[in-house]
C-alpha cells in the first residue's frame, strides 16, 4: 500500500513538470512583453486640423479613437473642409473635452457635457456634445468624400469665421463614412483624411531627425498612437497587430507557483500552474482585453508637417525635403506611377472593434503578421 502511494506521488510529480514549465514560460513571456514595443503616447484631435489632446487612455470605436476628428470646419458655401494647409492659424485652436467623456468604455458619457474651444485673442467657445441638441444636417466634403454633417450652430460659425477671417461653419460627423475599399474595405472613419487611426514610432522620428539640421517634435505628424521599442521604419512591415494589456500575476500566486515544486508537492504545482495559466489566457488577471488592428496604407505627408504646432507658422520645407530623399513612393517602390513624388511617415490603421475596448499608454503592441513588400492600390 505504501509502495502504491509512492508510485502515485511519483506519477503526479512527472505529470506536474510539463504543466509547471508551461506556466513558467507563460509567466516569463508575459513579463518580457513589458520590454517590447509599447504605446508611449495617445492623441485625440476633436476638431480636425486643430490642436490635439494628449490622453492616458482612449476608447476605440469603429471610427477610431473616441471623439477624434469628430468635428470639422467647412467653407460655409461649398462645404469643403478647412485645414492648416490653407489656414495654419488652426494650429493654435485648442479644443478641450471634459474628463468625464474621455477614457474607458464611456460611449454615452457625452450627454449634457460641453467642449470648450480657445484660441489667441478669442473668448472661449462652448460647444454642446449632446448630439440631439442641434440637428441641422449640411453637406460636407473631405477629398473624394461627400456626405452629411451636423451643423453646430451660428455661435460656433461666427466664432471660427471671426478667427479665420473667412465664412465657415463647424460641423459634427454623423452617419457612416467608409474607408477606401482599395486598401480597407468595410471599415469606417469620421472626418480624418481617409482612415481612422494614424500610428508612428519614436525610432522612425529619431532616424529622420538625425538627418535634419533642426530636430522636429512628433506633433508635426499629428499621430493618434505613438509606439517605442522597435527598429526605425519597422512599422512598414507590420500588417496586423494586437494591443495587449500588461498582464501580471498577483504576488502570492506567482510566489506559490514558482516555489511549489520545491516547497510543496508536485500536485500543488500542477494546481497552481494550471490556475495561473487559465487566468493569463482568459484575461482574468490584469486589466482589460486585447485590441486587434490592421495597418493598411502608409500615410503620405503634406505641407501641414511644415507648420509649427506651437506658433502656427510655416517653418520652411522640412521635413518634406528630407523625406523626399528616402521616403518617397519612387524610393520605396510604393505605387511609383501614382505616388512617385509623395513622401511617407507613419501608417494608417483600421479596426472593426465595436466593443468599446480601450487603449492605454503603456500597453504592449504585439505584431501578429508581417508583410513582405507593400503593394499599393
Amino acid at each position: 500500500q505504501e509502495r502504491g502511494r509512492s508510485e502515485d506521488r511519483f506519477r503526479a510529480g512527472i505529470t506536474a513538470v510539463p504543466a509547471w514549465f508551461r506556466f513558467l514560460y507563460a509567466t516569463v513571456r508575459a513579463h518580457l512583453k513589458m520590454a517590447g514595443i509599447t504605446v508611449t503616447e495617445l492623441n485625440i484631435y476633436p476638431i480636425k486640423s486643430c490642436k490635439g489632446m494628449s490622453v492616458a487612455e482612449a476608447c476605440v470605436t469603429p471610427t477610431g479613437l473616441q471623439f477624434d476628428r469628430e468635428f470639422m470646419i467647412v467653407d460655409a458655401k461649398t462645404g469643403w473642409f478647412v485645414t492648416q494647409r490653407t489656414a495654419p492659424a488652426l494650429a493654435l485652436v485648442q479644443p478641450e473635452l471634459p474628463s468625464d467623456v474621455l477614457g474607458v468604455q464611456r460611449p454615452n458619457a457625452e450627454l449634457d457635457q460641453i467642449m470648450r474651444v480657445s484660441a489667441p485673442g478669442m473668448q472661449t467657445l462652448v460647444v454642446p456634445l449632446r448630439k440631439q441638441a442641434i440637428s441641422t444636417a449640411v453637406t460636407v466634403k473631405v477629398w473624394d468624400y461627400t456626405g452629411k454633417g451636423i451643423d453646430m450652430g451660428d455661435a460656433a460659425a461666427d466664432w471660427f469665421s471671426k478667427y479665420l477671417s473667412k465664412t465657415v461653419r463647424l460641423v459634427r460627423h454623423t452617419g457612416t463614412r467608409t474607408t477606401d475599399a482599395k486598401y480597407a474595405a468595410g471599415y469606417e472613419t469620421a472626418f480624418s483624411d481617409g482612415f481612422p487611426i494614424l500610428i508612428t514610432s519614436e525610432e522612425s522620428l529619431e532616424a529622420l531627425n538625425s538627418m535634419l539640421e533642426v530636430p522636429l517634435p512628433m506633433n508635426r505628424f499629428r499621430p493618434n498612437v505613438v509606439v517605442k521599442g522597435g527598429a526605425a521604419w519597422e512599422e512598414d512591415r507590420w500588417e496586423t497587430f494586437r494591443v495587449e494589456r500588461r498582464r501580471t500575476l498577483p504576488g502570492p500566486m506567482l510566489v506559490r507557483a514558482l516555489l511549489a515544486p520545491i516547497m510543496q508537492s508536485f500536485k500543488a504545482a500542477v494546481w497552481v500552474g494550471r490556475r495561473a495559466a487559465r487566468a493569463l489566457t482568459a484575461g482574468k488577471v490584469g486589466a482589460g482585453g486585447n485590441l486587434d488592428l490592421k495597418s493598411v496604407k502608409p500615410c503620405s505627408r503634406c505641407t501641414m508637417t511644415t507648420t509649427c504646432q506651437d506658433n502656427g507658422e510655416v517653418m520652411g520645407d522640412e521635413p518634406l525635403q528630407t523625406l523626399a530623399k528616402f521616403r518617397s513612393g519612387a524610393k520605396l517602390n510604393w505605387h511609383p506611377e501614382k505616388w512617385s513624388a509623395d513622401v511617407f511617415f507613419g501608417w494608417n490603421v483600421v479596426t472593426n472593434n465595436r466593443n468599446w475596448d480601450y487603449i492605454r499608454v503603456g500597453d504592449y503592441l504585439h505584431v501578429t503578421s508581417r508583410r513582405g513588400v507593400f503593394h499599393a492600390g
